[in-house]
């Protein structure tokens, strides 16, 4: 039964239960705010119509915010009444759980499965996070970066 004042909390665990029905009231609930987002950046209608759907990714997004939303509980978020955030910080080290020779080839493997996938029309390629970064590092040390000689000059008066 749709309850228009469960909490997300709830309806998260409603749609982890596999209720299909819950998942659209979390979609209704947050779509316009998608939405108006999206255009916001896109300054498009039909690119904010499919960019704010495609973050809620179905059941599978799903999961992966609920579990962005545990992280933010296990940070502190429901420590204080209507604080939404908190912050969760996790290291390991990767080679405690498996040899990081496989670990490289797995990662390797992962990529590639995923570059693999066709475009969406409109892009040439799938980046992986922090890879045009790693772009951007290669080309500045090798080919230095570009500054204005009176950007030079007044930096050069600054460091005296």
């Amino acid at each position: 039964m749709d309850n228009p004042e469960a909490s997300d909390e709830a309806l998260c665990a409603r749609v982890a239960a596999g209720d299909e029905r819950a998942f659209d009231q979390l979609v209704e609930r947050y779509q316009a705010r998608a939405y108006r987002t999206a255009w916001l950046v896109l300054r498009d209608a039909d690119e904010a119509r499919q960019g704010a759907l495609l973050p809620f990714g179905g059941h599978k997004g799903f999961g992966l915010g609920l579990i962005v939303q545990a992280f933010g509980i296990l940070g502190g978020a429901a420590l204080v009444p209507g604080n939404d955030d908190g912050y969760v910080f996790i290291a390991f080290r990767p080679d405690l759980l498996v040899p990081l020779s496989e670990l490289r080839r797995e990662l390797g493997a992962l990529i590639a499965r995923v570059k693999a996938v066709p475009c969406q029309p409109g892009f040439a390629e799938i980046r992986i996070p922090g890879e045009q970064s790693a772009r951007n590092r290669r080309r500045l040390s090798r080919d230095g970066l570009h500054i204005d000689r009176l950007v030079y000059e007044r930096l050069g008066a600054l460091a005296g």
